[in-house]
């Protein structure tokens, strides 16, 4: 049975629209425009994993119980032998080097992981199939480099870091290169403030061959008041459009962020926009679950403590970023051993 939808305009929000709009527009006019993450949009995390960026205490998570199983993976495997660098390509538009041809990690691990930074999955119907990539191989060992793609909106772009290897891309990228002992290559197609409709017309066209492509969006179509209906539409779109650019790629679509729990907005307008929030985010759990090869992830992430966010409030900091891939990353592993029959 399905969750009945959050009610947007209720008889208290019509009565509270003055406040709201007032709230909005001085969290507006008092909230610091950031730019986007300088520097390349694509490159690559090699073996052995660089040193990821620091977090400070509150984020580090709670200390292991004496005696306590550490966990199944503490850092990248050792290299069998296998290059890292080998296999590689070099984007001819920017000079930077990115991924090449990979195969599924069917010894990665899957779970839902624990943490601050851990995240709950709603996973799409699962069957058995050929890799996701059609160039995609067998081999599921070191070296083997695992190509990942970053589609959507402000956080995709990395806004809040002052590089991409500081925003969403290089920390997932890291991330997954400890979990999976592969190296890595990650690119960026991502615009602050567009939309879904703008994303699918002029950012999917840029996505190169990827193992899987991870899509942040949602946000703006919250503050652009988009109607949940029209949202699960679009986002229909969307992975139709990505799998026509990439056929039969994993998608990993991330929840939207907790927006109800964001320190910069004030009451009655954070508790708004929160309940749109849930609601926006109801519609990707639903579009991830009636799509083969495509996964709604969300993560717990601690936005109430201090170096989570960026100085405008609302944008990740390099920290924040950081905290947020490692629970995307949990599901990831996952999702690249099961391939979806068609596109």
């Amino acid at each position: 049975m399905k969750e009945p939808s959050v009610r947007l305009a209720t008889p208290a929000t019509l009565l509270l629209a003055p406040v709201l709009a007032v709230q909005g527009l001085r969290v507006r006019r008092a909230t610091p425009r950031l730019p986007e993450a300088s520097g390349p949009r694509t490159g690559a995390v090699p073996l052995p994993v660089p040193l990821p960026v620091p977090l400070p205490g509150p984020l580090q998570g709670p200390s292991p119980t004496p005696g306590a199983d550490p966990g199944p993976i503490q850092g990248p495997a050792p290299d069998r032998g296998a290059d890292a660098g080998s296999g590689r390509r070099t984007d001819a538009d920017s000079g930077t080097e990115s991924g090449s041809r990979t195969g599924t990690d069917s010894g990665s691990r899957t779970g839902t992981g624990s943490g601050p930074g851990a995240g709950t999955r709603t996973d799409s119907r699962s069957e058995s199939g050929p890799g996701a990539a059609p160039d995609s191989g067998s081999d599921s060992g070191a070296g083997v480099v695992l190509r990942v793609a970053v589609l959507g909106e402000s956080t995709a772009a990395g806004v809040g870091a002052t590089t991409h290897e500081e925003g969403l891309a290089g920390c997932l990228a890291r991330a997954l290169a400890v979990r999976t002992a592969r190296p890595v290559s990650w690119q960026v197609a991502a615009r602050s403030g567009v939309n879904t409709r703008t994303t699918l017309a002029e950012l999917v066209p840029l996505l190169e061959p990827a193992d899987v492509v991870v899509v942040a969006l949602g946000v703006n179509e919250l503050l652009e008041l988009n109607q949940p209906s029209r949202f699960g539409r679009e986002l229909r779109a969307l992975t139709a459009g990505v799998r026509e650019r990439i056929p039969g790629v994993p998608i990993l679509m991330a929840g939207m962020p907790p927006v109800g729990r964001f320190p910069a907005l004030p009451q009655p307008l954070r508790a708004v926009m929160g309940l749109r929030a849930r609601a926006l985010d109801r519609v990707i759990q639903e579009v991830a679950a009636d799509i083969c090869g495509v996964t709604h992830v969300a993560v717990d992430v601690p936005v109430e403590l201090a170096g989570f966010f960026a100085r405008d409030g609302f944008h990740p900091s390099a920290t924040g970023y950081a905290t947020w891939a490692e629970g995307l990353a949990d599901a990831l592993p996952g999702l690249l051993t099961r391939a979806p029959a068609s596109t």
